[in-house]
């Protein structure tokens, strides 16, 4: 029996995904090759991975996401400034931040909950909401590295409006030649009443 990669994440609207892009061209003109960039298709925000799971572990996987999460109000983001993990001195992981609060950490610690009871591990990490815009290469050269350092300094993304979540992934990831493949098994929605703003104006 073949194991399928998945995880539980927020995918963003089309119209997002092209403003993501158009607001870090100038990001990637001045880092370049240095990373490599994620498709616009590709962006999300993940609130639980989940690794290999067996295909029938996914049916009682999208029962319980679908009772817990409907109980769950919709909730409005807005997308913040850059950052880079681990650090600026070992640049892997290239994010645009989202400008987090109570409700969608609430949102992901039900979703960490509905999957720690059907035996999923819990995540080491706390959750760091963000949007992964590029994966930064190994081995940097010092001209490389300066050029990362100097356009975080530089290029800030600061979108306009508020991006509303009504509904919550389940993904399969499938590794391709030219990256991977992210298909969505399942969507969750939440309750259309009240959506709760997760930022402070």
């Amino acid at each position: 029996m073949s194991l399928m990669r998945v995880f539980i994440a927020i995918a963003l609207p089309p119209h997002i995904k092209k403003l993501i892009v158009q607001h870090s061209a100038t990001l990637q003109q001045q880092i370049g090759e240095a990373a490599r960039w994620v498709s616009p298709e590709n962006i999300h925000i993940t609130l639980k991975f989940l690794g290999d799971v067996a295909p029938p572990e996914i049916a009682p996987l999208t029962t319980s996401l679908a009772a817990k999460l409907a109980e769950q109000p919709q909730i409005l983001l807005k997308l913040g400034h850059l950052g880079i993990f681990p650090s600026l001195q070992r640049p892997r992981i290239l994010w645009l931040g989202v400008q987090a609060n109570q409700p969608l950490q609430e949102l992901q610690k039900i979703v960490e909950a509905t999957t720690r009871g059907l035996g999923y591990l819990p995540d080491a990490k706390p959750f760091s909401p963000h949007l992964t815009l590029g994966r930064v290469k190994d081995n940097l050269s010092a001209v490389e590295l300066q050029k990362i350092k100097n356009s975080l300094g530089t290029k800030q993304v600061d979108l306009p409006g508020e991006i509303l979540v009504d509904s919550v992934h389940l993904f399969r990831s499938d590794l391709q030649p030219k990256g991977p493949l992210y298909t969505s098994l399942f969507r969750a929605p939440l309750s259309p009443e009240k959506p709760e703003q997760i930022f402070t104006r």
